[in-house]
Parts: structure tokens; C-alpha cells; sequence
């Protein structure tokens, strides 16, 4: 039995106070008594328990009984393999290309850096995302795999969604030239006009809370520089890990 968008059935027994979470308990009871001859797959997008982050105490532990009851499979795509996916989905034209190679080397050099597996052909996959900066890009897929996010789902909704200071957003407000980029800054006021509560409620929530306190009082002091490099070194310090980017390239390039 394979039941697909089990969160929507999930999300369905969160709003009725989890009551219907029973239901895969003994689904799951069931299974485990027939000798393998029921198995029962359900596809998430999430953690089984980010669907419960609103119930209370109490529920979210009978939730947490009832995932004891199956096994978690997580199939996450690598950081290069989403870099890669997203440089299949973004159509640039060649001499766009070549005209932001420059930054995209400079940013898989910092990449390599702390990742020497990366792949040679990093500097050509930062390339072909424009008109996403190179530093977007490297942080979508660490974003994406956090307990907020929906793996491969959250970067393609990222793309494609008409949600404030997305990416379709910003193409069709930006006059789109070959310096145009879709800069980490904008990509933090994404994360916080749209998945704010959603950071809050997770493992990240208190880095999170940290970070909005550093660019407000950027906001009071600095001028919008400041404010863009404060934004963009939050997004690296909290979820850089696996992509590689580091705030060595900040410095480089708010010299130039």
C-alpha cells in the first residue's frame, strides 16, 4: 500500500487536534502482524513530527509513538546534485553566461576552500543559475534540507511561487541585465516574510531570533550596504553547512 501526500492526511489530523493519528497506528499494527504480506509506504515531504510542531506536548508524544511505528527512509539530493537541478531549470543565454563567470569562480574558489570534493564543474552550475547570485544558489539546497523546509519541493517553489521577494518576484519587477542578481539579502527577506513562523518552530528558531536582532540594529546604525552584508553573513553562519560558502567572499567582494 503506498499512500502518496500522506502530510496532507497528517496536516488534515493536526487540525483536528491529532485524534486521527490512531488511525496509522493500527494501519501500521496491522502490517507488522501479516508475515510481510502488507507493507505500507507513505511519501512526506517533511518529518513525520513537523506536522505536530502545533499540537501540545501530549499529542506531539502519542505523534512521536505512532512514527516509532514505521521506518524512516530519507532520500535527500546532495548539495551538487541540487545545484544541478537548478541549473536544468534556469534557461540563461550564453554570453550571460560568460559575462558572470567571474563571480561564480570567485564563489566556487571559496567553496573549495572547505569542500575539495566539490565538483570541476562547479563554477559552470553557479554560472547557469544566474540571474540567481552564485551565494543564493550554494545555500538553497542547506535551506531547503532544514526541518522548516521540503527538501527538493522548497527550492522549486522557491522558483516557480509568486510569493513576496521571490524569485518571480523579482523578475518581473528587475530590469534584467547581466548584473542583475537575485542577492542572499533578498533571499533572507524572503525566508522572512514567508517561512518566519515556520524558522521560529524549529531547531533553528533561537539562531534565527539572534540573526533578525544583528540586521534590525544594521538597519538602525548602517546604510543599506551594511544592512545587505549583515543579511547575507546571517544566511551563511546559520545554514552554509554542506554547501561550503564562507563570509571570506563577502569581504572580497563589499571591497570592490
Amino acid at each position: 500500500m503506498v499512500i502518496d501526500e500522506l502530510g496532507k492526511f497528517l496536516e488534515a489530523a493536526a487540525n483536528g487536534d491529532g485524534d486521527d493519528i490512531n488511525f496509522f497506528q493500527d494501519l501500521a499494527e496491522r502490517a507488522s502482524r501479516c508475515d510481510g504480506k502488507l507493507v505500507v509506504v507513505g511519501i512526506l515531504h517533511q518529518a513525520f513530527d513537523a506536522y505536530a510542531s502545533r499540537l501540545s506536548r501530549q499529542i506531539r508524544e502519542d505523534w512521536n509513538k505512532v512514527q516509532g511505528r514505521f521506518v524512516d527512509v530519507p532520500l535527500i539530493a546532495a548539495t551538487d546534485e541540487m545545484l544541478e537541478l537548478v541549473s536544468r531549470a534556469i534557461d540563461v543565454a550564453p554570453q550571460v553566461d560568460r559575462a558572470i563567470d567571474y563571480c561564480a569562480s570567485e564563489v566556487a574558489g571559496a567553496i573549495r576552500e572547505r569542500r575539495m570534493a566539490a565538483p570541476a564543474s562547479l563554477e559552470r552550475s553557479l554560472g547557469k543559475c544566474w540571474p540567481l547570485h552564485p551565494v543564493t544558489t550554494a545555500l538553497l539546497g542547506p535551506v531547503s534540507r532544514r526541518r522548516f523546509g521540503q527538501n527538493e519541493r522548497s527550492t522549486f517553489s522557491f522558483l516557480a511561487s509568486r510569493e513576496p521577494f521571490g524569485f518571480v518576484d523579482f523578475l518581473e519587477e528587475s530590469s534584467i541585465h547581466v548584473e542583475s542578481m537575485y542577492e542572499p539579502a533578498r533571499y533572507w527577506d524572503y525566508l522572512r516574510a514567508n517561512l518566519e513562523p515556520a524558522i521560529l518552530a524549529s531547531p533553528d528558531g533561537h539562531r534565527w531570533s539572534a540573526a533578525v536582532d544583528a540586521v534590525e540594529r544594521s538597519e538602525a546604525k548602517g546604510d543599506s550596504l551594511h544592512v545587505k552584508v549583515t543579511k547575507t553573513v546571517a544566511l551563511i553562519e546559520m545554514f552554509s553547512a554542506g554547501s561550503g560558502s564562507v563570509k571570506k567572499y563577502l569581504i572580497s567582494s563589499s571591497g570592490r
